[in-house]
């Protein structure tokens, strides 16, 4: 029988609040120190939680070294090898608790696992190993698609075994616009990642293979719903290859990534099961993603320009998505679960009479519970800005700099630049800035004024002497 999983919630609830309160050395602190006690055995969502943190305080090599063991165990449970144990775990949701299942990592976070290794070794300089991360998080969005299919299988075996053809419906009183409000319909699906892309294509562009540019920055424009705000990345593309070694200023992508991942809640509801007896009155939980309140987007802006944000990935909204897609199923097996507790009740009450009924109920309830669990030190929300500026060293300023002492010095530099940056609740930490080409021109070549040519007259050519005869 399948162990009870650990309470995710115990191992890291401190450090999500340290993060939530401005304290991300302190929320790493907090999980080596949980990690350090005898007998402790990460699971997958320990180690991408500590990966997380790792890379928001830009430790790098931790960072790779923790979510690359996260991104194994996740590649071996979904080995065909697993499925044995798969369908145990399963089985024991399914008739027992949603807790009782081995963790099935999202989608959405599977696909962010490659995504932040690509970006770990972006701000480590390592541009090379970051194109097979990201080209590895679209393979991996591609098996993902392959897989729906399969999912539908285990949805239909589901209804066979709760003895149901139809989709059942979700009860009266579930907050059904959590899951069908115009963000999370406007998504393709809830695994694609539109940042993923826009960084692709950002690469790519940056290592001169405009062709792979532009199926990244299209593919972007597709997911992130905001065309107009996107465009000009692909319809510039040719102007700006065009361009390469003539240009004087650093094309500057700035990450931006604010909010906290969504968390999910329980919704309980008390409803009557028939049973050979009657009806006995079972406790059943339904998974609930609430909204974010939504907020202005902060101001930023580099060397006295602003930068506008453009939001392009948004977990809360991806996580509703996937609950919503993932919603039959777990309906079904609540149907399942709950004519077994009632059965079990009334064989209970038959044997015991009232006592038994009570054991029953009581044991039905606490057995109940919705798995809560997710990969909460994510943000909610990942933006992007561009910019051309020429080099030099500036102030990075985000709504006044918020708490923060004086401005963030950043220096400009390189053909293109990639600026992350984390806004946490009252400040805001950048990341390794990373630097990929060299501008050709040098500075007596750049302009002297937006779009006119150096004024400064040219020194006229030197006259050859005669040849002797």
């Amino acid at each position: 029988m399948p162990q009870v999983i650990p309470n995710h919630q115990d191992q890291v609830g401190d450090s999500v609040k340290s993060m939530q309160d401005d304290d991300p050395v302190a929320a790493l602190a907090q999980l080596e120190q949980k990690e350090a006690t005898q007998n402790f055995k990460p699971d997958v969502l320990f180690l991408l939680e500590k990966g997380e943190l790792n890379f928001i305080n830009s430790k790098y090599e931790a960072a790779i070294q923790s979510i690359e063991a996260a991104d194994a165990l996740i590649r071996n449970n979904e080995d065909s090898q697993q499925t044995k144990n798969k369908i145990k775990s399963m089985a024991a949701a399914t008739l027992i608790s949603e807790k009782l299942k081995d963790y099935p990592v999202k989608d959405y976070e599977k696909v962010m696992t490659n995504v932040r290794l690509a970006q770990a070794k972006i701000a480590l300089q390592q541009v090379d190993e970051a194109r097979v991360d990201i080209k590895r998080s679209h393979e991996r969005e591609a098996l993902i698609e392959a897989g729906i299919s399969k999912k539908e299988e285990e949805l239909q075996a589901l209804k066979k075994e709760a003895k149901t053809e139809e989709s059942p419906k979700v009860l009266d009183g579930y907050p059904v616009d959590t899951i069908n409000s115009p963000e999370v319909l406007a998504l393709k699906n809830g695994y694609q990642n539109a940042f993923s892309h826009y960084l692709s294509g950002y690469l790519y562009e940056a290592m001169g293979e405009p062709g792979l540019a532009a199926a990244g920055y299209r593919k972007s424009i597709e997911l992130g719903g905001l065309k107009n705000d996107l465009d000009d990345a692909l319809a510039g593309l040719d102007r700006r290859m065009a361009n390469r070694g003539r240009a004087d200023t650093t094309d500057v992508l700035i990450v931006f990534e604010s909010g906290n991942a969504p968390q999910i809640n329980d919704k309980t509801f008390t409803v009557p099961v028939p049973t050979p007896t009657g009806l006995n009155t079972i406790t059943i939980s339904y998974p609930v993603i609430y909204p974010s309140e939504p907020g202005q987007m902060p101001k930023v802006k580099l060397a006295g320009t602003e930068a506008m944000l453009v939001p392009l990935t948004n977990f809360n909204a991806m996580a509703r998505r996937t609950l919503k897609d993932e919603m039959p199923g777990v309906i079904t097996r609540i149907i399942t679960r709950g004519a077994v507790k009632g059965l079990v009740q009334d064989q209970l009450a038959s044997q015991l009479g009232i006592a038994g009924s009570l054991v029953g109920a009581a044991g039905a309830m606490l057995s109940e519970g919705v798995d809560d669990r997710s990969w909460q030190t994510l943000p909610e929300q990942i933006s992007i800005a561009r910019l051309r500026l020429p080099p030099g060293g500036y102030d990075l300023l985000i709504d006044g700099n918020l708490a923060q002492k004086g401005p963030e010095k950043v220096e400009v530099k390189g053909a293109y630049m990639i600026l992350p940056v984390r806004l946490l609740k009252n400040s805001f930490r950048v990341g390794n800035v990373t630097y990929i080409g060299q501008l050709l021109l040098k500075p007596s070549e750049q302009k002297t004024k937006p779009g006119k040519k150096n004024s400064q007259p040219r020194k006229p050519a030197k006259k050859k002497k005669p040849l002797n005869d």
